[in-house]
């Protein structure tokens, strides 16, 4: 494969322009004005001045990251570790079309069969080739962790894999699998050594275009350049340091002056005044990737194993105002987990939007009789705001929610780990295949299903739209999806979010962005 083939060229980002913009920040003004918000403070304005020499790049993310093995990881923010120092048999382009990555070519000699040769020569971060027992040793690990971690449930259909040779293994599958290639995208490739006595959490070795060199919690997290990598046409970044980005106007002001070099996520409120700043560019997610913010509920315990209960909140929250006040208007407020844009998405099925007169009946055919409920957020972004807002929106219907705040990694430990919660606030970020988009939050045992909902329609539902090909015959099937979601509501999706990140364009020449995540393995240092 040539370079062009995976390089990226340089192209205007994808989302809101400038008029869209300023559109949604006067709507936005309105909206913050009816609920006699203050309006939000500026980032300190700084003067241009001459950037401090230092190797490599400076990211900032909203959080740090929690887990570092890729077979483990339940975070997102986990991810931009497992893009740069993994590699999956497949990869995404710009336009999130599949390419070879560590699989040079694959076939697909019967509907349950599929062929992959391995790249050869390639090594391992530890100096040792990887092979075709590498490839089935991985896939067979993320089988067994299972729910521990969040990608069993894209490879679902995946029923064995056996090592034809050194460079190439047999995936059999159970059914018939549309999305199999992308879906193999998230499945890290690792050697066995590295992951004894849970070795990759430390240390996590890889065959990807960066290595990692240390973590030092609270302060940073460095990768540096692969010198060894396959591809030797790329030329990759020397080092990426990741940082947490902090307080949000903190974290602007560091981005103006370069003291950052990219943030992950622009607050709403600073967008058109970064928007407007030379010397930001920002970066909206991928066309072809959506994130939603969804109000979790444990399915499987009283109070909200009540249908009724559970639809009391989804009539009872209303969007429209979060996307207003939260958000500034850029995004999607509307009950379905497909947005409007998709191939796939119903129009004419009827979902509960926000109606306080339904939501009462449901609630008084729930039963439910005013007990506190824990609602458990974490402290990051726009998370407490939020929260603080559906408070009181479900008081007014007569649904007593006590917010408890918790640090990022507890929450993840105590809501997707344990499955230790009532009801919680969360965002998910999920690429375009109607499979990808919800089968890990809705499908039995799924990675993003801490609520722990199960149907045996709607596992049906999801296993017709993976085992045809045929768009119109998915197109039925994922119809299926949201009809049941909006039967049953065993979550509630608040807002399609189309938040950008940004870099600094006097230390940063070019970037591309992928899955609603940074893409580090394309950047170019001005």
């Amino acid at each position: 494969m040539h370079a062009d083939d995976l390089r990226t060229t340089l192209t205007r980002p994808v989302g809101l322009t400038r008029r869209a913009l300023l559109r949604a920040g006067a709507a936005a003004a309105l909206g913050v004005a009816a609920l006699g918000a203050a309006p939000a403070a500026a980032a300190p304005r700084v003067a241009p001045h001459r950037l401090r020499q230092r190797k490599g790049l400076t990211a900032a993310t909203t959080a740090e990251p929690i887990q570092l093995d890729p077979h483990l990881l339940t975070a997102a923010v986990d991810q931009n570790l497992q893009r740069t120092v993994f590699n999956g048999l497949t990869i995404w382009d710009k336009d999130m079309n599949v390419q070879p990555d560590l699989a040079e070519s694959w076939s697909n000699p019967e509907p349950r069969t599929w062929l992959f040769n391995l790249r050869r020569g390639v090594r391992f971060h530890n100096g040792r080739e990887l092979t075709a027992e590498d490839v089935k040793f991985s896939i067979d690990r993320i089988k067994e962790i299972g729910t521990r971690g969040k990608y069993a449930a894209y490879i679902v259909d995946v029923d064995s894999v056996d090592i034809v040779d050194t460079y190439q293994v047999r995936l059999n599958l159970k059914a018939p699998s549309a999305p199999l290639l992308d879906n193999l995208v998230y499945c890290s490739i690792v050697p066995r050594e590295a992951t004894e006595n849970d070795g990759l959490s430390s240390m996590p070795i890889g065959a990807g275009p960066f290595k990692f060199v240390e973590r030092i919690p609270n302060q940073r997290l460095v990768i540096v350049k692969n010198d060894d990598y396959w591809r030797q046409d790329v030329n990759y970044v020397d080092e990426i340091t990741i940082v947490n980005a902090g307080e949000e106007q903190t974290a602007v002001a560091n981005l103006k002056t370069g003291t950052i070099d990219y943030l992950d996520t622009v607050p709403s409120k600073f967008l058109r005044e970064l928007e407007s700043e030379p010397d930001i560019k920002l970066l909206y997610p991928n066309p072809g990737s959506t994130s939603y913010t969804w109000t979790l509920m444990k399915n499987t315990e009283p109070p909200f194993n009540n249908r009724d209960l559970r639809m009391a909140v989804a009539y009872g929250i209303d969007r429209q105002t979060l996307l207003r006040t939260i958000f500034f208007g850029a995004g999607e407020a509307h009950w379905n987990v497909f947005p409007k844009g998709h191939w796939a998405y119903a129009a004419d099925i009827e979902g509960p939007e926000y109606n306080l007169d339904r939501a009462k009946q449901h609630l008084a055919a729930s039963g439910y009789n005013g007990e506190e409920i824990v609602y458990k957020i974490f402290t990051l972004t726009f998370y407490p705001q939020m929260a603080q807002l559906i408070q009181s929106m479900l008081k007014d219907v007569g649904i007593n929610l006590r917010i408890v705040q918790l640090e990022f990694a507890t929450w993840i430990a105590e809501v997707y780990q344990r499955r230790e919660f009532q009801i919680a606030q969360t965002s998910v970020l999920r690429e375009w295949d109607p499979d990808g988009l919800c089968i890990s939050c809705l499908y039995t045992n799924g990675s993003n299903n801490p609520g722990l909902y199960s149907d045996p329609e709607m596992d049906a539902a999801f296993d017709r739209g993976r085992q045809v090909t045929d768009r119109e015959e998915r197109k039925a099937a994922y119809r299926e999806v949201q009809r049941l979601y909006a039967r049953d509501q065993p979550h509630v999706k608040a807002v399609h979010i189309n938040t950008p990140a940004a870099y600094n364009t006097r230390r940063v020449k070019y970037m591309d962005r992928g899955v609603a995540q940074p893409n580090w393995r394309d950047v170019i240092m001005a």
